[in-house]
């Protein structure tokens, strides 16, 4: 009955006039018809559901009644027991519409990942920051690409083959190496403090983050001013 309630909605909100509307719900009628559906209650439905659309709107004067949803887990007969019993309750007791609906309960995939976790220097589209293991300066940036791409920029190396480079990118986090002998940069370095779907977003995360950590080796406040109160 509710497919029918449907199809029958559907047509009427997209047929642009009655005979459409006709064809359309004619054409649905015989398809059920074929399925084993029972005509009396075929056109019950069309004759209730035409008479909604077509009679006038009930104003109800007054406060309207609040709804409450409350999901149980379907376990067969005890649930709609525990359903039935829901109900009239509140109807007793609370004067709410109460809605019970069923939600699947929890299965052994629940407490399970099936994917792998993407590893740290993988991940794109991220806020970083990094730590220097011996002096703990730190930098705080983002990239949209692969942080393993960025990495390699700040050691001065290529991603690919860990080879140096000849074209160096510009990186606080290379020239505070030049001068700590001991410091390294590594994955491990690394930590992602916030993700974006756009650049845009990172860039405002990146300023927040630089805002609230204030590292040590960010010459600047970010590249993105915001008017921070």
């Amino acid at each position: 009955m509710s497919v029918f309630k449907c199809l029958i909605y559907r047509a009427y909100q997209l047929c642009s006039t009655w005979k459409l509307f006709y064809e359309e719900i004619t054409h649905v009628r015989s398809m059920l018809l074929r399925n084993s559906y029972p005509a009396w209650i075929l056109d019950k439905i069309i004759k209730i559901s035409v008479a909604k659309f077509t009679g006038p709107k009930c104003v109800v004067f007054g406060p309207s009644n609040d709804r409450i949803y409350i999901g149980i887990p379907f376990l067969g007969k005890p649930s709609d027991s525990l359903r039935r019993a829901i109900k009239n309750i509140c109807k007793r007791f609370i004067h709410k519409d109460v809605i019970v609906f069923y939600k699947p309960g929890r299965r052994i995939s629940n407490f399970f990942h099936l994917k792998d976790a993407t590893p740290v220097d993988l991940r794109s589209g991220v806020v970083y920051k990094y730590s220097c293991g011996t002096c703990h300066c730190s930098y705080v940036g983002c990239t949209s690409r692969h942080l393993r791409h960025r990495i390699a920029e700040h050691a001065g190396v290529s991603h690919l083959t860990g080879r140096p480079v000849k074209n160096l990118v510009h990186s606080n986090i290379r020239d505070h190496l030049n001068h700590c002998n001991k410091g390294t940069c590594s994955p491990r370095d690394f930590k992602i403090l916030a993700t974006g779907n756009n650049e845009l977003e990172l860039l405002i995360k990146e300023r927040l983050l630089i805002d609230r950590n204030k590292p040590s080796l960010n010459g600047n406040i970010g590249s993105f001013e915001l008017l921070l109160i």
